[in-house]
């Protein structure tokens, strides 16, 4: 089993040129189980799930999760 099969290769390729994308990648030692988006702003997820469940090289079911606190990144320390 490939670690990225050129078809998610292109999946994510292609996902990356999408407005608003700003990462895209085959998380784990494995390919052909999952693939990551990360977006800013809902119409960026709306394009990436609309791209995946057109996409014909390989099966692809979006499965979306978002910020709920609207605080969006913030750095934290554990270190007191």
């Amino acid at each position: 089993m490939p670690i990225e099969p050129d078809e998610q290769t292109a999946l994510c390729d292609g996902t990356m040129e999408l407005p608003g994308v700003i990462a895209c990648g085959v998380p784990g030692a494995g390919g052909y189980d999952a693939v990551f988006a990360l977006c800013i702003g809902d119409e960026a997820v709306s394009k990436v799930a609309a791209y995946w469940e057109g996409y014909q090289r390989v099966s692809v079911c979006p499965l979306l999760g978002q910020i709920e606190s609207g605080e969006g990144i913030r750095c934290e320390s554990l270190v007191k």
